[in-house]
């Protein structure tokens, strides 16, 4: 079960994982973090174990009922996914690893692979009303921001932000 509260502790609304989920596929799940879509969609980033015992690296569930039901949108079920950001109810991005970003228009029905043109050592993902953004710190340690255009391409916003230096988006 994931809450969501109030700055004073009263639950606003209760999500649930129960035996309508497919307990089959999945088992022990560990949430890691919950991203609200709409009053009723919910995409909530969980570890898990199978069935027969074997460790499954994050996965990706959804909800669209207000938690009645859950399915897994993971892309690929061998990645280990952090970080998910949602632009709308249907389109969200998830990372894997520091170089690896799914982006899906359709609710997570289905996933494209992008990447970016470096190698980054650390990657985060953000989003506005009107795009994603990724900052990527680059092995000399300076940091790149970018944004996903509509056009399936990373726009370079700033490059080789210098270690330490802030920037404010407005």
């Amino acid at each position: 079960v994931l809450e969501e509260r109030s700055q004073e502790g009263a639950i606003l609304k209760r999500w649930h994982e129960d035996t309508r989920y497919d307990s089959t596929f999945m088992t022990n799940l560990s949430f890691e973090s919950a991203t609200y879509l709409s009053e009723n969609s919910a995409l909530i980033l969980a570890d898990s174990s199978a069935v027969d015992g074997t460790y499954i690296y994050k996965r990706l569930l959804s909800t669209t009922n207000g938690g009645a039901t859950w399915k897994s949108i993971t892309p690929d079920t061998n990645l280990r996914l952090s970080n998910p950001v949602a632009k709308s109810s249907t389109e969200f991005m998830v990372q894997s690893g520091t170089s690896v970003i799914y982006h899906t228009t359709t609710g997570g029905e289905s996933w494209t692979m992008l990447t970016l043109s470096f190698s980054p050592t650390n990657l985060s993902l953000a989003t506005t009303s009107q795009s994603f953004l990724a900052f990527a710190t680059k092995v000399d340690n300076s940091t790149t921001l970018l944004r996903f255009e509509d056009g399936n391409q990373w726009e370079v916003l700033l490059a080789s932000i210098p270690s330490g230096k802030r920037i404010f988006l407005s």
